[in-house]
């Protein structure tokens, strides 16, 4: 199932279309994704977590052209990689998931490199009212899809499943989010994802620092899990150890 073309396509169509939409205003979801400030990509973050492990320290850093690392746990083996194209965010492997000896990879697509994680653009309407608002949040949504998904222990294949979309779609809102701590009230893009089986996961990106809180809510909407970034310390790299840089 491929989407985003389309998708891009259809959203300028409606806003184009649409007297209400018009107002609504295109936003670059990679300026909130990518931290932007000077050092970030040898500085660590500190977090604080409830519910679950202890999400003690990450960075963020490029090992290639628009291929992005995400070091969790302070575990140089629990590695993210994504990849940022034209017209999507695409998690492409993630070594040592949850701070466990599992990981798992993306198989590449004739145009997409892995899971769709967000789309480029999402949309702001700041003339909207509450109800016109629900209209253009709806424009943030997306169907995440992947060509192939291949399982890993301590780096061995295991076993692989075939391309799969989610029975569910996912959001991105344009938010103002006070995180407390030395962090303070950042503009975030928050993607919420819903997973087959009705848990949920939110993830917040702040703008020009990138990702700073998680979340996840059981079946019935009740947050089990959830961790954010206290303090950003420069000029604290964390050693990468990840078996897959795709």
């Amino acid at each position: 199932m491929k989407i985003h073309g389309a998708v891009v396509a259809v959203l300028l169509l409606i806003l184009t279309a649409s007297p209400i939409l018009a107002d609504c205003q295109a936003v670059d979801i990679a300026v909130y994704f990518v931290p932007s400030y000077s050092g970030w990509q040898t500085a660590s973050e500190e977090w604080t977590a409830a519910g679950g492990p202890p999400a003690k320290s990450d960075q963020w850093y490029s090992y290639a052209s628009n291929k992005y690392a995400h070091i969790g746990f302070d575990n140089p083996k629990s590695v993210g990689t994504f990849t940022v194209t034209s017209t999507a965010i695409y998690l492409t492997a993630e070594n040592g998931q949850n701070n466990t000896n599992v990981s798992r990879t993306f198989t590449p697509g004739t145009d997409q490199p892995g899971l769709t994680w967000m789309p480029r653009l999402a949309y702001t309407c700041p003339g909207c009212t509450f109800r016109e608002r629900m209209d253009c949040i709806s424009l943030g949504v997306f169907v995440p899809c992947h060509d192939g998904e291949n399982h890993f222990t301590n780096c061995q294949f295991t076993n692989s499943y075939n391309a799969h979309c989610f029975r569910y779609a996912s959001n991105v809102d344009l938010i103002s989010y006070n995180y407390g701590y030395s962090i303070g009230t950042v503009p975030t893009a928050m993607l919420a994802q819903t997973e087959d089986d009705l848990s949920s996961e939110r993830y917040y990106y702040g703008l020009g620092l990138g990702f700073l809180r998680f979340e996840a809510y059981n079946s019935s909407g009740t947050l089990t899990y959830w961790a954010q970034a206290t303090q950003i310390n420069l000029n604290q790299p964390i050693g990468d150890q990840a078996c897959f840089h795709p």
